[in-house]
């Protein structure tokens, strides 16, 4: 039963979670002018990185890192992982199979929401925000939820079969 359908749906919310953790997928990107100096922040899932226009020193432009600014984001990920591979591994029990991807659906809307409240808390850190939009990357927060019905539907698809194969002994 581990090699059914709903395994590699729930596989390819493992990858895609990994994947974007892993390469620090951008969710949002803003400019910013501070004192007349441009400065480019792009969010990403780890870290959000800053990039000044200041005149190069020494042929480097100036690229900073804030870390922990989206530490509530990257929990939520990472405790969607881990609720996924749990229920891989629950498919012996498909009714808690079940109740763990129903209460994976919680645990995506809450990166839904840090994504978003990431994303204003640092462009309320700066006074001056002059173009800000969201990455492409977003589009996560689309496939998260979309495998994870998919796997629950499957998974329902077997309950069923398997009440049925009982109705005829």
């Amino acid at each position: 039963m581990i090699q059914r359908r709903q395994t590699i749906f729930l596989a390819m919310i493992i990858l895609l979670a990994g994947l974007a953790i892993t390469f620090n997928l951008k969710i949002s990107s803003f400019n910013v002018a501070l004192g007349g100096i441009k400065t480019h922040v792009s969010l990403g899932i780890v870290s959000a990185e800053f990039q000044s226009d200041m005149p190069p020193v020494a042929g480097n432009t100036v690229n900073a890192q804030q870390e922990g600014v989206n530490t509530p984001l990257l929990i939520t990920l990472l405790s969607m992982i881990v609720v996924t591979l749990i229920s891989i591994f629950q498919f012996k029990n498909l009714q808690l199979q079940k109740k763990l991807l129903t209460f994976n659906y919680v645990v995506m809307v809450l990166v839904f929401f840090f994504v978003y409240y990431t994303h204003l808390q640092l462009i309320k850190t700066f006074p001056e925000v002059t173009d800000a939009k969201f990455e492409w990357s977003r589009i996560l927060l689309v496939l998260f939820p979309a495998f994870n019905y998919l796997a629950i539907s499957h998974i329902k698809k077997d309950i069923e079969l398997l009440a049925s194969v009982d109705r005829l002994r």
